[in-house]
């Protein structure tokens, strides 16, 4: 019996030895986009994005948010992600069509990265794009992140936000980002 305990553990220890290997190979850095297309203005969207508070409400993966103090007075925040905590902050760079939220404690959790939304206005509504550019440190991690694919999380906040807007639009992916 111990015997057959020693050699258990023994091929654990090798399987797990292979899973960080194979992710010491991927590449830290990733960037994934995508794109909805939704029939509501772009008044509308900015607002429901901008809402963070409200996010637990519509958005399953995040299950708190925690306004924080910032320095220069800007917007911060604390997200439980199913047990993820993460430090964003959210930049404006041009109001009412692109913001970005960058995660500020990515040194802590092992991921670092932005999301940049950009809204358009479309004849039939709004283009809302949403590109992640991160980096995960943690081999193991890496395995993990492209089992799930560079798209899983951004799609499904695409979707969720589609939902929270009574549409029933999909996220379609778009091609590298230069």
């Amino acid at each position: 019996m111990r015997r057959w305990l020693l050699v258990l553990g023994g091929g654990l220890l090798v399987l797990l030895a292979l899973l960080g290997l194979a992710g010491s190979t991927l590449p830290p850095a990733h960037t994934a986009a995508s794109r909805l297309v939704l029939a509501a203005p772009a008044e509308s969207v900015w607002t429901v994005t901008r809402d963070i508070a409200s996010l637990p409400a519509w958005w399953s993966e995040v299950t708190s948010v925690e306004p924080l103090p910032s320095a220069d007075g800007g917007e911060r925040w604390k997200e439980d992600a199913s047990g993820f905590i993460m430090v964003l902050r959210a930049e404006t760079l041009e109001p009412g069509r692109r913001f970005r939220t960058v995660i500020e404690n990515g040194r802590e959790t092992g991921f670092e990265g932005t999301w940049t939304y950009d809204l358009v206005p479309t004849a039939a509504g709004t283009e809302l794009r949403l590109t992640e550019e991160g980096s995960v440190a943690n081999p193991f991690f890496r395995i993990l992140a492209r089992l799930r694919g560079p798209h899983a999380t951004i799609d499904s906040y695409l979707g969720a936000l589609a939902r929270r807007l009574g549409s029933s639009a999909s996220p379609e992916h778009l091609g590298p980002v230069p």
